[in-house]
């Protein structure tokens, strides 16, 4: 990934858009990556025909936050032995730029995300480390006070992406936010909250939108 441009991504591509004709409507429409792509080695074919690069899920053990009920056991149930493994049976191609290792982590895995991570950068060294967070309405609502600390694994947002920022070594901070969710209200807070880590730590901002209510 050219880092010194703004990269533009969409979120998965189903097998009936594999095609030739669909991936290069992709390039030209300006998408330069695909987030969470399966490792299907023909349609990475074309990726690398038309200059679009892939961030592949399937890889690594995969993890998903959810509602928290998970917090805190990613060691326990995925050690790293079984990155190795898969990092042993994994074919690369020049089409894979990511490595999707988790999405919405709490933060109580965030001391071994860092294990993680550096496991995997040093597994993958053609490849980055993804790791996505969650976006600061993960304390929606309707959830209870157990449950938004148990989603977060801190008290505020505030705390879960400075606790980020300590723990795992990225060079980037990954979130993703969906309008319809929350409103531009929240938005423009996760920006200030992502941007203002970001500016202190030396980080690139990627950011998954719901697009079709940017016009909200």
């Amino acid at each position: 990934m050219d880092a010194s441009r703004l990269n533009i991504g969409t979120y998965i591509l189903q097998p009936y858009a594999r095609s030739e004709a669909h991936i290069s409507d992709l390039a030209n429409c300006g998408i330069d990556f695909v987030i969470c792509m399966e490792n299907d080695r023909a349609a990475l074919d074309l990726f690398s025909k038309y200059g679009i690069g892939a961030i592949v899920t399937g890889v690594m053990p995969g993890w998903w936050g959810g509602d928290g009920n998970n917090a805190g056991t990613l060691r326990e149930k995925h050690p790293l032995a079984e990155y190795e493994a898969a990092a042993a049976a994994f074919e690369d191609h020049p089409a894979i730029w990511g490595i999707d290792i988790g999405d919405e982590p709490s933060a109580m895995d965030f001391p071994y995300y860092g294990e993680v991570y550096k496991k995997v950068d040093e597994l993958f060294p053609a490849q980055f480390p993804f790791l996505n967070l969650y976006p600061n309405y993960a304390s929606v609502a309707q959830n209870t006070d157990e449950q938004t600390v148990n989603q977060l694994g801190t008290a505020t947002y505030q705390e879960y992406i400075d606790r980020y920022c300590e723990c795992v070594p990225v060079y980037y901070l990954s979130y993703d936010f969906y309008y319809k969710v929350a409103g531009v209200e929240k938005d423009y807070d996760n920006l200030r909250v992502a941007a203002d880590a970001c500016h202190k730590n030396g980080l690139e901002m990627w950011v998954t939108v719901q697009g079709h209510y940017l016009h909200w």
